[in-house]
């Protein structure tokens, strides 16, 4: 395990990355953010891109970066958490210069760890890089922040995850929208 850095040591947090929310429907909250508000897509991960747990779509506006997470089956946590408090605030994420470090650090104050730091790579082969994420509750909640330190990776938003067509719309295709 990493050292913390003595604590006069430059910040180790380079900004904001994203906010994660879980929702009933990822879609929909989405498309609301984009109708409404301004918000681009950017990337989303669902069965197509392999992942059989969570549908999750990302949108931006600037620096703000909000994904939309919703379980496609049985998520016994996030429906736990959906029913008792609604669409909500999961994940406040930061990019950090070093996840090992700050991980040493928040644990050293008395930090939880809830996801150990692993590199994820992208699965598909179409984005170079990896990225390091872990995650550490947040006090009296259940937020947690996940922390993200990119190591050249050229992808829309994390690995897993694949780019919106440009100027598309979640709702792109849908006969509905």
């Amino acid at each position: 395990a990493a050292t913390p850095p003595p604590p006069n040591s430059p910040s180790l947090f380079l900004g904001f990355h994203h906010v994660t929310f879980w929702v009933g429907n990822a879609l929909q909250a989405a498309s609301f953010y984009v109708s409404r508000f301004g918000f681009e897509p950017v990337a989303y991960s669902s069965l197509e891109t392999g992942s059989r747990q969570v549908a999750t779509h990302v949108v931006r506006r600037g620096k703000i970066v909000f994904a939309f997470a919703s379980a496609l089956g049985k998520d016994e946590e996030m429906g736990r958490r959906l029913a008792e408090c609604g669409d909500g605030v999961r994940d406040v994420a930061f990019e950090v210069s070093d996840v090992d470090a700050v991980v040493a650090r928040a644990v050293a104050a008395g930090g939880v760890v809830v996801r150990a730091a692993e590199d994820l790579v992208d699965g598909s082969g179409l984005y170079a890089g990896a990225v390091r994420l872990a995650a550490i509750a947040a006090p009296y909640s259940g937020t947690v922040h996940s922390l993200v330190q990119k190591k050249g990776f050229e992808g829309p938003f994390l690995p897993g995850f694949a780019a919106c067509e440009p100027g598309g719309t979640p709702t792109a295709g849908d006969p509905m929208a």
